[in-house]
């Protein structure tokens, strides 16, 4: 308390306190001082001695803590009085805007900070856009009635897709807004028909009776209402391409008797040059019939067995990744990402055949708000989530792939790791296999890590011990991002806005901060000021 006291006591009354005491002391004479003092020494002695050893040690302690508290407060008034501080000369609202700019080369909006690299690369993406959805599947996102449908879309969707999404699902304690995976993604494709005792599942519902595709939907999806799935399979078996692929699968096995044939949809079937985002019924060059001595021309082509035990990978650099998990973002079977795309020129549109079109362009441009259009993915809430989920996933295994199948080109086997384990290997390093180095450009990787630390040690070297620790935090309910929702959505249906958002704050205070430190002035361009 008397700590407490003394910390909120401002210069003014420790000087008239210090003041009296110096009357006091110029009143009396030397002999009543030294009379006062000796007197003051012996009670203190006399306390000390009936005190144990760990009553001193507390003593001792709050002694010191109350020297701290009183020189904090000491230097805290001296800088308060010299700097004139007040908390409201820090606080500055930042105005991002409403995100009603449009991008130079193509339609969509952007904030007006935002680089026009985030959607195009300056005209260089080049995309045929999403065909309207039908119009009772428009009703479906749109409608007054929407809400039972929104609400359950992943369960519709998981009804009716044609292959299955194999993950596992983090799931947290409580109401969790979010989609969370642990380990790895993949989509898996069944044969045309089940096994013997079998209910059909996924892709094989779809060539049995009508009626009986309703039962069988229903009978693993309780959650659905009858009308709903009848509408949604009246519109894929009408106009999904994929749909069509395997009933005409089916009839070419039926038309074929040997035992080994096999019906392939090739992952290389369009023509060059051709509409990309057809949507017709499938060509004889889409679907074949290999012979028991044929092989598919591509590992990324789909093979349809009529009945077989076994599950099929399908290969996230296929077009049809997509589509075939996500019938009702793509009803018509829109091809999705492929590895054989290529940027194009901003100005003439030619393809441009030394770069290729990677996933995250792809998919940065896909997910962007459109001024004339519907795009079904920002309507999709929980499955906007998981495709979302689904397609950061292939993007970082398209880039694990890069590094495993460019290992020389890194020059992975002057690391010191190499080196390292040929020396401590009993067989002189003949069985290490083929390690896989990740440089420090893979965000994640050990090496990155290391690299980050070095910076680290790099702005203390030249810049000196930090002063501050400084961490950034959004408000999901911020005017920023709930004046660019669709009605009914949540912050969290939109984790696109939100890291928009983020983002742009983010770089208000960055820059910020290196005005007031000066770090992009005479240091610019040094390894601590990236």
């Amino acid at each position: 308390h008397n700590a407490a006291r003394r910390a909120r006591m401002d210069s003014e009354e420790r000087e008239q306190r210090n003041a009296a005491r110096r009357d006091r002391r110029a009143n009396m004479s030397p002999a009543e001082w030294q009379e006062t003092m000796d007197q003051r020494n012996t009670l203190d002695r006399e306390h000390r001695a009936n005190m144990s050893q760990a009553e001193h040690q507390v003593a001792s302690q709050q002694q010191n803590t109350r020297r701290r508290v009183a020189q904090t407060a000491r230097i805290g008034a001296q800088v308060k009085a010299a700097l004139n501080y007040s908390p409201q000369d820090f606080i500055r609202p930042i105005d991002i805007g409403r995100m009603d700019k449009v991008f130079t080369h193509c339609d969509a909006l952007r904030f007006q900070n935002e680089p026009e690299s985030i959607c195009c690369c300056n005209g260089k993406v080049k995309l045929d856009p999403i065909p309207d959805l039908p119009p009772q599947l428009r009703e479906l996102f749109l409608g007054p009635r929407n809400s039972h449908f929104l609400q359950n879309i992943r369960i519709y969707n998981s009804a009716f897709q044609m292959t299955s999404f194999g993950c596992k699902e983090a799931r947290l304690p409580g109401w969790n807004p979010s989609f969370r995976i642990q380990g790895q993604l993949h989509h898996r494709l069944g044969s045309l028909l089940p096994n013997e005792n079998e209910q059909p599942k996924f892709c094989q519902i779809y060539v049995i009776d009508s009626e009986q595709q309703l039962d069988a939907r229903l009978r693993y999806f309780e959650n659905m209402r009858r009308p709903i799935a009848n509408t949604i399979q009246t519109i894929l078996h009408a106009s999904n391409k994929y749909v069509k692929s395997f009933k005409t699968a089916l009839e070419l096995y039926n038309a074929h008797p040997e035992p080994e044939c096999r019906a392939v949809i090739s992952a290389e079937h369009r023509p060059a040059g051709a509409h990309q985002g057809r949507y017709n019924v499938p060509s004889n060059s889409e679907i074949a019939v290999l012979m028991p001595s044929e092989m598919p021309n591509s590992n990324r082509d789909i093979v349809l067995h009529k009945r077989n035990d076994s599950l099929q990978r399908v290969k996230e650099t296929n077009k049809a990744y997509d589509p075939l998990q996500y019938p009702l973002f793509f009803p018509y079977g829109t091809d999705g990402w492929d590895i054989s795309m290529k940027l194009k020129h901003a100005v003439t549109g030619e393809p441009l055949l030394n770069k290729k079109l990677s996933p995250l362009m792809y998919y940065s441009h896909r997910i962007m708000m459109r001024r004339q259009g519907l795009n079904p993915l920002l309507y999709g809430k929980r499955l906007f989530q998981q495709y979302l989920v689904d397609q950061g996933c292939k993007v970082e295994s398209e880039r694990m792939s890069f590094l495993y199948n460019n290992q020389s080109l890194l020059r992975s086997e002057q690391y010191d790791v190499y080196a390292e384990t040929a020396r401590t290997n009993e067989d002189g390093g003949r069985d290490i296999g083929r390690p896989v180095i990740l440089p420090a450009s893979h965000t994640g990787s050990p090496r990155y890590m290391y690299a980050k630390q070095q910076d680290a040690l790099a702005y203390v070297r030249a810049h000196g011990k930090p002063d501050l620790f400084i961490t950034c935090t959004q408000d999901p309910n911020s005017p920023e991002i709930s004046s660019e929702l669709f009605e009914g959505q949540a912050s969290y249906d939109r984790p696109d806005i939100g890291v928009r958002v983020f983002n742009q704050l983010n770089n208000v205070i960055v820059g910020d901060i290196k005005a007031l430190t000066h770090l992009n002035g005479p240091h610019r361009g040094n390894p601590w000021d990236r």
